[in-house]
Parts: C-alpha cells; sequence; structure tokens
C-alpha cells in the first residue's frame, strides 16, 4: 500500500498504489492494482492508473528473460504533456495489453482498445524521427479524434523563411492504427477542418466547401473536401497522409495603372494540395496547383473572377520582393526596392506574431470554456509597416479588420452557435473601416441532417457593404 515507482524515462512517477496480487505457479495474478501517475509528462496533473491480470514469469530468469503480459486497465482519462509529441486528453476504453515483454526491450507486447482524442495537440515534426529508439509495441487501436485536435508542424518561433508551418484542426472516426508503434499503419479518413499552411514561405488558410463556393460558383465539381486518407500502407510510410486541400492567400501585385504609375492589386491566389504528405518518392509527393482570383466589386454581391495568370505567375507573386529584384522580375529603382523587401518581412512578421501570441491561447480558452472552435485575430501590420518606416501604398495586410473574434459553442450535441464580430481598420479605403458581426445558429435533427439559419455573409472576410441577407436551409452531412 501507499507505494511508489519513478518512471525516469517519462520523467514522471507512480504514487500511491495499491492493491492485491497472489503468486500461482509462476504467474502473478493481479486481483487489482491502483495507483496514479503524475509528472512533467502529466503538467503534474495526476492521472488515475487501474489495471487488473495476470503476468507470467516463467522466464523471467532466462538467458532472455521476458515476462508475459495479459492485463485489462479501467477506462480512464489520461493527460499527456510530450510537446514534440503530443499534448492533450486522451480517453481510453477497452484497453488491454497482451504478450512477451523483453527486459531488452527487444519485444514487446499488443496495446488493443479504443482511444478518443480531446483539446489536443499532434506534433508531426520537422523531421524524421527515429523509430529504432521507440518500443516495439504491438498496436490494435480504434481511435476517435473528436474536438479542438490539432495537428502541428515546423517551429512558430522562427523567422526562417525556408521553415514549413501547418497547423490543421482534425476530426474523424474509425481511424485504426494497427502493426508497430516502431512503424505504425494507418487506416481511415481524417477531415482538415481549418488552419494554416506554408506553402512557398506564404501562410494559406484552409478554405471549406461553402467558402470554395465563392470562387467556383458555376464549377460544382471543382468544389472539394479538405481530407487526410491513410491507406494502410504497411512499413516506414504507414503512417503518411495522402492529403487533398484547398488554401488561399491574399498578396499585392504591381500594376501600371492607365497613368503609367504603379499600383498595388490584390490578388487572392488559391492552392490545391494533393499528395502523400512527406513521402521520399517525387512521383507520390505533394502537388500543388495554383490558381488566380480578383474580387469584382461592381456586382452586388461582389464575385471573385478568375484571372488569367499561368502558375509561373502566381509563383512569383509568392516570392518574396527581394528575389524578385535579384532575378530581375522587378523593374524598380534600389529605394523602391528596398522598401519593398521591407514590405515582406513586414507582412511575415505581421503573420508569425498572430500565430506566436494568439495559436496557444485560443486552445487555452477553447478548453477552459468548451467551446468547439475559437478565432481571435488582430492586424498587428500597420502598426509593424509604421515600426519598419514603410510608406508604401495600402495593402491587403493594413485593409484587414483591426481585431476579430469568433467563437462556435455547442450544446448537447444537438444545438450549434457560430459568433463572429471584427472591428474595422480606421483610415481604410474600401469599406473595411466598419464593424461588422455574423451568426449563424445549426440544430442537428441527426448526424446526417441539420437546419441552419444564418445572417450572410457569414465569413468576416467577405465584407460586402450594403448586402447582407437571412437564410434559412437544411444541410446534408456525409461525414
Amino acid at each position: 500500500n501507499n507505494a511508489s515507482i519513478s518512471l525516469r524515462n517519462l520523467d514522471s512517477s507512480l504514487t500511491n498504489l495499491q492493491g492485491s496480487a497472489t503468486i500461482n505457479r509462476n504467474r502473478l495474478v493481479v486481483r487489482r492494482l491502483t495507483g496514479y501517475w503524475q509528472g512533467t509528462t502529466t503538467r503534474q496533473i495526476p492521472n488515475f492508473v487501474g489495471l487488473a491480470g495476470e503476468i507470467d514469469l516463467s522466464n523471467a530468469l532466462a538467458p532472455s528473460p521476458s515476462l508475459g503480459l495479459n492485463l485489462a486497465f479501467t477506462p480512464q482519462r489520461y493527460y499527456l504533456a510530450m510537446p514534440r509529441l503530443y499534448t492533450g486528453l486522451l480517453t481510453f476504453n477497452q484497453l488491454s495489453l497482451v504478450g512477451p515483454l523483453s527486459l531488452d526491450y527487444s519485444k514487446a507486447p499488443k496495446l488493443t482498445g479504443e482511444i478518443l482524442v480531446e483539446d489536443a495537440v499532434i506534433n508531426l515534426g520537422s523531421g524524421g524521427g527515429n523509430g529504432g529508439q521507440l518500443l516495439p509495441l504491438g498496436l490494435d487501436l480504434n481511435v476517435t479524434l473528436g474536438k479542438n485536435v490539432y495537428i502541428v508542424m515546423g517551429d512558430v518561433n522562427t523567422l526562417n523563411l525556408s521553415n514549413i508551418l501547418l497547423n490543421l484542426e482534425v476530426a474523424g472516426s474509425n481511424l485504426k492504427i494497427t502493426q508497430s508503434l516502431r512503424e505504425p499503419t494507418l487506416l481511415g479518413k481524417v477531415l482538415l477542418k481549418r488552419g494554416t499552411v506554408n506553402i512557398f514561405n506564404r501562410e494559406f488558410v484552409l478554405l471549406n466547401t461553402e467558402q470554395q463556393k465563392s470562387y467556383y460558383q458555376y464549377d460544382a465539381e471543382a468544389i472539394q473536401e479538405n481530407n487526410a486518407v491513410f491507406n494502410g500502407e504497411v512499413g516506414p510510410s504507414g503512417a503518411l497522409p495522402n492529403i487533398k486541400l484547398t488554401a488561399s492567400v491574399v498578396v499585392d501585385n504591381t500594376e501600371i495603372d492607365a497613368t503609367g504609375k504603379e499600383i498595388k492589386v490584390p490578388v487572392t491566389i488559391l492552392a490545391r494540395l494533393k499528395g502523400v504528405l512527406g513521402a521520399k518518392e517525387e512521383t507520390r509527393g505533394i502537388k500543388i496547383a495554383l490558381t488566380g482570383f480578383r474580387e469584382d466589386k461592381t456586382t452586388s454581391p461582389p464575385q471573385f473572377v478568375q484571372t488569367t495568370f499561368s502558375e509561373n505567375d502566381l509563383r512569383v507573386m509568392l516570392l518574396p520582393d527581394f528575389i524578385k529584384s535579384l532575378a530581375g522580375l522587378n523593374q524598380k529603382n534600389a529605394s523602391t526596392s528596398n522598401a519593398s523587401t521591407n514590405a515582406v518581412v513586414a507582412d511575415y512578421l505581421t503573420s508569425r506574431v498572430q500565430t506566436v501570441l494568439f495559436r496557444g491561447l485560443q486552445r487555452e480558452i477553447e478548453q477552459a470554456l468548451g467551446l468547439e472552435s475559437l478565432t481571435l485575430e488582430y492586424n498587428f501590420g500597420p502598426k509593424i509597416r509604421e515600426a519598419m518606416g514603410i510608406n508604401d501604398p495600402i495593402s491587403q495586410i493594413t485593409e484587414k479588420p483591426t481585431w476579430t473574434v469568433g467563437f462556435v459553442k455547442g450544446f448537447f450535441d444537438r444545438l450549434y452557435i457560430d459568433v463572429r464580430y471584427s472591428q474595422g481598420a480606421n483610415g481604410s479605403t474600401t469599406g473595411s473601416n466598419t464593424n461588422y458581426f455574423n451568426y449563424q445558429l445549426t440544430y442537428k435533427l441527426n448526424p446526417t441532417w441539420s437546419i441552419i439559419y444564418y445572417r450572410e455573409p457569414i465569413n468576416v472576410s467577405d465584407i460586402a457593404a450594403g448586402y447582407q441577407k437571412m437564410t434559412l436551409k437544411a444541410g446534408y452531412s456525409l461525414w
């Protein structure tokens, strides 16, 4: 009773161990064993542990010692804090550990059960790991990705322009994980709900199917679901997803007007990504297709019209201006080129400051208030540009609202309220200086059908001055 075990590799310990066991013919029969797992890897949160079963000791003193495990765990929720791998809640159900465990860790039992992931961040890392150092634990798990689950890749605290950054909220059910911890195999589909992905050193924002309709109003086949599919491949590529997503970014394209004066015209670039994330083979790797759009404000409501820019033209627009100058792609004098360079750095700083300051805060508030999602945004662009002495024409950064807050709250897994509010930037010339308020009410009749009531436009970035309407519709979901 009240025993303790130190787990040095996990920087934690098992405390307040209590239970009863008997030895019968080289078998340790554990009738009940309970305790608390607590330490740095749990952020000092005590996780209750309960198990029962048998341990075969017949080979414990052999030349290659091993233990035969047949253990069942109490259904329980755990909190893990391993920032380079996983941080968040895990709820285990019908969890068991069966098979031989070699004391030199050359063999390990199989972990079987059901896992619910919630309020979590899964870190894919910025490079390949060393699976050989992991315990060869067998896996047979059925995983559900619940609310507020994010997948991240890359370091948000760096200003390295070549840094790959991925920050996506995901959801899914019946995701199968088999084989071993060293080389897991995944089978199933994961929905990419929202987030950002760094492409060509620019931060693109994910577009859901409703948002894609603004760009493909007359081409329903071009609208696609954002998802990651695991095909159950065995081997080193077993955990690599085949992704399909659509994201957008707004860039300022320098053009010459009718008077011969340089002007900056905002162009929305849509990126379509398809392929296996992390694949070493070029044929299976990520392929990116770019399409340009401009907003036609002469129509009511304004519409996005596809441009005639080629993919190479759009790639050039995504390059930092100082690289364009070195390549002779900008026809500007030296002082203008220097100002443009500072503008690119300022825009990049704006994106990273937003990410560093608000990413963690959003997740903490989501978890504390039980929100389905939370959006916090503040436009640091004008202040950063002013501090860097940039006086070039108003860009898409300065035209964004000063700040935006939005949240989605669910009640009884039936009623969902989506509220978004933004305050426009002072001195804007495009009409974005007005306060803006949206809301949406969704009632789920069942997992397939919903009744949705909302005030349009639901997206605060799609501001159409003087155009508002209420809509009641039925929604059909395949997910």
